[in-house]
């Protein structure tokens, strides 16, 4: 979406490349690339309950397990 594309760019302006976000919309338990930064969430059907992380490509390397919990 383009609301992520905009955190993402903001991201790389600061140099942060570790990112929580809470309040999503997203469905399911999913792992996406985009722009250099993986998308790491877990989300419930039609409510604002999901997390996410999203984790530079360079610091996602060195994960080694992700464990998923709901709200």
């Amino acid at each position: 979406s383009s609301k992520l594309l905009e955190v993402i760019d903001a991201l790389k302006r600061r140099r942060v490349q570790i990112a929580c976000l809470q309040e999503t919309r997203w469905k399911g338990h999913r792992a996406e690339e985009r722009n250099g930064y993986k998308l790491l969430y877990s989300g419930s059907d039609g409510a604002k309950n999901g997390v996410g992380f999203l984790v530079s490509i360079e610091l996602h390397k060195n994960v080694i397990e992700v464990i998923r919990h709901n709200d």
